[in-house]
């Protein structure tokens, strides 16, 4: 239970970071009303593409034979790791100027009268942190039965 807890949990806290920062921005933006309706817009899109993410892996996953879910699991386990260090890369170089870096972006795409940007920027930031979840989580995934997959279901949203 407490690794999926904190995996869920990791993942939820990096993309509430961005929103986070956006929801601040738009706060101060001289239209907060109307860049709301993008924030939650991206947030609805986000969670949804990461969950047609997992229904598609576990789609993939049931319609292998015994030998072929194993490497698929073998797979799964080598994405992951390539996530974690993708990601330490990432903070390292952009974690200092990540706030600054949205701000601007945000503040082109308004400029450009293109309000769609907050919610592209949004969806992507939650779709991404989704799919990590469903990478590093997929072996729970993919072992779930009728009777665990309740427990399942109320670990995932107590990390939310």
């Amino acid at each position: 239970m407490g690794q999926v807890l904190f995996v869920v949990w990791r993942e939820s806290f990096e993309a509430l970071l961005v929103v986070g920062i956006i929801y601040a921005w738009i706060k101060r933006s001289p239209t907060p009303k109307q860049g709301m309706k993008y924030l939650w817009g991206g947030v609805i899109v986000g969670i949804l593409l990461s969950i047609l993410l997992a229904l598609s892996i576990y789609g993939v996953f049931s319609s292998l034979e015994d030998i072929w879910q194993s490497l698929f699991m073998v797979m799964m386990e080598i994405i992951a790791c390539l996530l974690i260090v993708q990601m330490v890369y990432w903070m390292n170089k952009q974690g200092k100027s990540l706030k600054a870096n949205i701000e601007n972006e945000l503040t082109q795409k308004t400029q450009q009268q293109s309000v769609w940007g907050i919610l592209l920027i949004i969806a992507i930031a939650i779709a991404r942190e989704g799919s990590e979840v469903v990478v590093f989580l997929s072996s729970h995934i993919m072992a779930l039965t009728a009777q665990t997959a309740l427990s399942f279901l109320i670990e995932v949203f107590m990390a939310y």
